[in-house]
Parts: structure tokens; C-alpha cells; sequence
């Protein structure tokens, strides 16, 4: 056992920490996983398992199904069983209880395995997991493409939207969103007018061959007008044509159908978990 991992009071076994000695073993579990999280995968190729604000974890690693958690920020992204066995939920709560994270999300039932075992007041939010089957196309742009000047007001817009921005400050999502933009290939669109940034759609992870879209959000004074139907078609025509397959995760059921209208279509159940003290 190394300083840096964490021992299990319940279990007594130990979660470890991933380092670079360790990627190859790791990457196959990752690829082995009964259920995928494109969002954690994207992530791993892009920042690696080691670096600021970046840490890989694994829970029953000498299992073949192990509880990985990539964090980032503050939050993880869990790849892990459908049925997780009661140890390793056991671990894994454990593990989340002694890190200073605002959000985790991954398979339901592992999400819910979690929370019903945390010492502390959380909520779980169910989702799914969607991916871009029919896209339409983009036949009159109407978002530009933003650049860092911009970053300060798309940050300020998505924390304004509670349902997706509840997580975030200000000042925490604008550095997440510049690293991202001027370091790691992502996209964000938006759309302007006299007041300012009117909606905006982004990747949140983007590889050679995949993206996670995010951060679709319209300023509440302008909804219902089909800003956010033109920003996600920009956005997904940009990526389709660069030949990347498109994801994204969804969490209000109303949007479901929403997206499925653009050609959208459910992979997986999904869910997330927000502390609230």
C-alpha cells in the first residue's frame, strides 16, 4: 500500500490511486467495463491520470468489475458494474465521504449504492445517457464560435440555470471552461444580442473521435424562441462532419424528448448525485 491510497474502515481494503506506472492495466479495465462512460473515457485520454486538479482512482482494482473514479474539479466521473457487489458500494461511499466533491454521477444503481451508504445530506438526480444516432443538419448558422473573451459571460449564464449549473461557481466553471478551450480541443457556440449572450453549447470533453456536448442553457428572458434548437444543430453538424460520435447526458425528462426531435437517442441509464450541505 502506497501514502497516497485510501483504506476502507468497513472493508479494510484499499482504494488506489492511478498512476502512470499503472495506465496500461488500467486502460483495459476501463475498456473492459460493463458499462461505458464516454465522458470519464474522453477525460483519461485527454488529461491522463495524473495532474492539477486531476486524480484516477479504483475501488476492488484485483476484481474484474473495479469502481473507477475520475475526478476533476471537485467532481468524479464513475465507470463501474450495473450490480455492483455490496463491498465495493461499501468502498466506494467511503471514498467519496473523504473527498470535498460538489458532484458524482455514473450508472444509476451504483450512483444510488453510494448515496444511500454517505454520512452526509445528498441528492440524486436520474438521467440517461444519449447518443447522436439522426443528426439534422445545419442549413443557416446562426451561433458563432466563441473565443476567451467570452468566457466570463457563458460561465455567468450556465450558473444561472440552476438545473445545470447548480454545481458550479462562477469563478470555478470560467477556469474549468478557459483549460478546456485553450488546452484540450473543446468548442463552445453562442448566440448574441443587444443583452449580451442569449445561449450557448459547448463540448465538455472532445477526442479524435468522440465529444460530450454540454452546457446547453438560453437566458431565461429569451426562451422558446429556437436558440437552443439552432445552437445544438450548429454544434452537432461541426462535429459529425469532423467524424466524431456525439454524446451527452440528460437529466430532465422534458429535454429527453427534446433532444430525440435532433436526433438524439438513449444509450444508458444514468444518474447524478449533488451534495446539499
Amino acid at each position: 500500500r502506497r501514502s497516497t491510497d485510501f483504506r476502507c474502515g468497513g472493508t479494510g481494503r484499499v482504494v488506489v490511486k492511478v498512476s502512470a506506472d499503472m495506465e496500461e492495466d488500467f486502460l483495459k479495465k476501463v475498456v473492459a467495463a460493463e458499462f461505458l462512460n464516454p465522458y470519464f473515457v474522453i477525460n483519461l485520454e485527454t488529461y491522463g491520470t495524473e495532474g492539477p486538479d486531476v486524480s484516477v482512482w479504483a475501488a476492488e482494482v484485483d476484481r474484474t468489475d473495479p469502481i473507477l473514479f475520475y475526478l476533476y474539479h471537485g467532481t468524479a466521473q464513475l465507470i463501474g458494474p450495473k450490480r455492483p457487489a455490496a463491498a465495493a458500494v461499501i468502498e466506494a461511499a467511503e471514498f467519496v465521504n473523504e473527498q470535498k466533491l460538489t458532484m458524482l454521477s455514473g450508472p444509476e444503481a451504483l450512483i444510488r449504492g453510494i448515496a444511500d451508504r454517505l454520512g452526509r445530506s445528498a441528492r440524486v438526480t436520474p438521467g440517461v445517457l444519449m447518443c447522436l444516432k439522426l443528426p439534422r443538419a445545419s442549413k443557416r448558422r446562426a451561433s458563432r464560435r466563441a473565443d476567451t473573451r467570452d468566457l466570463d459571460g457563458i460561465a455567468e449564464l450556465i450558473c444561472s440555470d440552476r438545473e445545470i449549473g447548480g454545481h458550479y461557481d462562477v469563478v470555478g466553471l470560467r477556469k474549468q471552461l478557459a483549460e478546456r478551450l485553450t488546452h484540450h480541443g473543446c468548442r463552445n457556440y453562442v448566440i448574441s444580442d443587444d443583452a449580451g449572450l442569449a445561449c450557448h453549447g459547448a463540448t465538455y470533453a472532445e477526442s479524435a473521435s468522440a465529444a460530450v456536448i454540454g452546457g446547453i442553457v438560453t437566458r431565461a428572458d429569451v426562451r422558446g424562441r429556437g436558440l437552443a434548437s439552432s445552437v445544438i444543430v450548429d454544434l452537432q453538424s461541426d462535429l459529425t462532419a469532423a467524424g466524431k460520435t456525439c454524446y451527452l447526458y440528460c437529466y430532465q425528462e422534458q429535454l429527453v424528448r427534446w433532444y430525440e426531435t435532433h436526433g438524439w437517442r438513449k444509450a444508458a441509464s444514468y444518474a447524478k448525485l449533488e451534495f446539499t450541505s
